[in-house]
């Protein structure tokens, strides 16, 4: 392997994939968070008081929020 002066190469060490880990564990508690907010704040795309069509949009980032941690999680165990 090349390097320049005064460079290391890079090694994945069990820190940096702890980190990345920890990293995905954080960005999941904030995807937790945000749709906990989303799911309780009155204002929505389409309101509650439309009956029916109102907890749609509810229903959609639930579904996408646990979609997108699902996926992080198996990014994280590969």
């Amino acid at each position: 392997m090349t390097q320049s002066r005064g460079q290391q190469p890079h090694v994945q060490t069990e820190t940096t994939k702890e980190s990345k880990a920890l990293s995905n564990r954080t960005k999941g508690i904030i995807t937790l968070a945000v749709i906990a907010l989303y799911l309780v704040f009155p204002a929505d795309v389409i309101p509650d008081v439309m009956v029916g069509l109102g907890q749609i949009d509810d229903i959609i980032v639930f579904a996408v929020g646990v979609a997108t941690i699902l996926m992080r999680l198996k990014a994280t165990k590969a």
